[in-house]
């Protein structure tokens, strides 16, 4: 069985953490913590370990997102493939292909400068999520698929996985769907918000060194937020759709170069959603092309059911191939 060893942390009994379950023998002398999708081995007891710096466990939570994004990979191209080539094969089949067709993955880290919940939305308390994910960088990836009909026409499927996780404490007790966490004591929380959209694109200005381009988006949301202490624990599940408007706008700096600004965004009386990113973007030559760039993610939803605002920030680095 696979296991990873994480480097001891000075003056810390956490020693290491375990891709896969840990078994009896490896835990002899050790004790076992759970955490979200992941086992921390603690070599110490349980008042120890509630003693421990959250910083020094958001730490060693942090390097094993690391390395479960390097699993998760796999299965998110394997999940993504199965789409895009669903459109590879209908492009071919009407012999268009050579039109443009291109796909794109976008890496990098993510933090959360805010991430405010409350379940329900009316009744439950209100409390930052950072409190007890941290707000230390988290790996992501996202992947695109786009196809440009003509100049003018393109659409674009987008998957955009975000889960991070961690353990800390809340200065005041939370009412959480109908469960009690109670202040002072470690929580474990687990954040996920997968989403996958289909966006179309007109591109309406296209002179010099400018493209202008409008369209609208349909947003597929997978979210679940979970908390546990002790015995007790809750989880908020919600899938929806939201339809967004998509703007995106291209500056040519060279043959080569060009700085290229990509929004969606949707604003109600219930709620806002506004993804932007900024890149610089090179062509590499042969269908590559390289990009660098800042991405912004706000928003989040207010009713009866769950209110939950979060606003987060993406440091990326993408590659992109058109054929």
């Amino acid at each position: 069985m696979m296991k990873i060893s994480m480097p001891e942390v000075t003056a810390s009994k956490l020693t290491k953490i375990s891709v896969a379950l840990l078994t009896n023998a490896d835990i002899e002398g050790v004790r076992q913590v759970s955490l979200p999708d992941q086992q921390i081995k603690f070599a110490g007891t349980a008042d120890e370990f509630l003693a421990e710096d959250s910083e020094t466990i958001h730490r060693h939570v942090i390097k094993r997102q690391w390395f479960r994004a390097g699993s998760d990979l796999h299965t998110m191209c394997k999940q993504t493939a199965r789409i895009m080539s669903v459109l590879f094969i209908g492009l071919l089949s009407t012999g268009a292909y050579a039109q443009g067709l291109d796909f794109r993955v976008e890496t990098g880290g993510v933090t959360f400068s805010k991430n405010d919940v409350s379940i329900p939305g009316d009744t439950g308390t209100r409390f930052d999520m950072t409190d007890l994910t941290g707000r230390s960088a988290t790996p992501y990836l996202r992947l695109y698929g786009t196809y440009q009909f003509n100049p003018q026409h393109a659409v674009r499927l987008t998957f955009a996985p975000l889960s991070v996780d961690g353990r800390g404490t809340l200065s005041k007790s939370v009412q959480f769907q109908d469960q009690r966490f109670v202040a002072g004591q470690a929580i474990d929380a687990d954040y996920q918000f997968n989403t996958y959209r289909a966006t179309y694109r007109w591109t309406f200005y296209d002179q010099g060194p400018w493209q202008w381009g409008v369209g609208a988006a349909a947003l597929v949301r997978d979210a679940e937020i979970t908390l546990a202490q002790g015995e007790t624990k809750a989880t908020k599940s919600n899938v929806g759709v939201v339809p967004l408007l998509h703007g995106y706008g291209q500056y040519r700096l060279s043959d080569r170069a060009a700085l290229i600004l990509d929004v969606e965004g949707a604003w109600s009386p219930m709620g806002r959603a506004v993804d932007a990113a900024l890149m610089l973007e090179y062509h590499l030559g042969d269908g590559w092309y390289g990009a660098l760039g800042y991405r912004t993610l706000e928003g989040g939803a207010d009713n009866d059911e769950v209110y939950n605002f979060s606003w987060l920030h993406y440091g990326l680095a993408s590659l992109r191939y058109r054929f």
